[in-house]
């Protein structure tokens, strides 16, 4: 088979404009919400080549994982047996789990030296992992590239011919690649696909519910913002050396209100975490 390695985008092609346009008619909608506008084709389960790459490395890596743990104890096996979780004392020579109890007196003057011992073997399988992956990318590299490529002129063929497509609108086109779909209440706003109903579609506890935790989420960052500012402001950095608690007794213990105190407050929220601060005028 031909390795695909032409990087053009099959959606410009000719080919691929002349075939939407066919497929694309008067008599077409959107599969979603059913609108006559800005109708494109939508293709949801082709892969291009940076998914395919993705994907083959990610088979590749499990692939010498499995063949790594057969060769080699894991990094879990060797913590597990090693003389971290099984050791001996000079005082009886047989290996045991640390949590056995003893009945006589031991001897431990031996068991640090072999935690060192541990810790370099533990080390030693890191460099020795590491040095087995690069050889075994440098040895598979051609077959991975050769497997991309085969991959990929499988995808490109199913796009150019229009396997697996959809009709969409340009608005539900781009909620899609969003991981938005059409609430099915109202279908007329979006929403993420693992809610069953948009926002405003919700019943009347639930909304409500979401808007109380909502606020409270963002009184929260109110109290830390203010937290921030307060510890800039030289002026309240001398107050709180000669009352630590003056904010709890004058204001309460909230921040927010102690601004004030500063002519300033807490405006607009730009975004999480952060708001706006505005000179209060007296």
């Amino acid at each position: 088979m031909r390795v695909e390695t032409n990087p053009i985008k099959l959606w410009h092609t000719k080919e691929w404009k002349e075939q939407r346009d066919k497929i694309i008619n008067d008599c077409s909608v959107c599969e979603l919400c059913g609108s006559k506008e800005n109708l494109v084709i939508h293709h949801p389960n082709s892969k291009n080549r940076e998914t395919t790459k993705k994907e083959v490395w990610q088979d590749f890596y499990g692939w010498f994982c499995d063949n790594y743990s057969k060769m080699y104890p894991t990094k879990e096996e060797i913590k597990t047996h090693s003389t971290r979780r099984q050791h001996k004392h000079r005082s009886h020579d047989y290996w045991h789990d640390p949590k056995v109890k003893h009945k006589l007196n031991t001897d431990n003057s031996d068991l640090s030296e072999r935690n060192k011992l541990s810790d370099e073997f533990i080390d030693y399988d890191k460099k020795r992992w590491q040095k087995m992956w690069d050889k075994a990318k440098q040895q598979n590299k051609d077959i991975i590239k050769s497997a991309i490529g085969e991959i990929t002129a499988i995808e490109n063929k199913k796009y150019m011919d229009f396997e697996d497509i959809q009709i969409l609108c340009k608005r539900c086109h781009w909620a899609t690649h969003n991981g938005m779909d059409l609430c099915p209440v109202c279908k007329q706003k979006y929403k993420k696909k693992q809610y069953k109903t948009c926002f405003d579609c919700l019943p009347g506890d639930a909304k409500k519910q979401i808007s109380d935790d909502i606020e409270d989420t963002i009184e929260l960052e109110k109290h830390d913002f203010a937290i921030k500012v307060l510890c800039d402001i030289p002026e309240f950095c001398e107050d709180s050396k000669d009352d630590s608690n003056f904010v709890e007794k004058e204001y309460g213990g909230s921040p927010v209100k102690a601004l004030s105190r500063y002519g300033l407050e807490i405006g607009e929220r730009i975004e999480f975490g952060r708001f706006q601060i505005k000179k209060i005028n007296k």
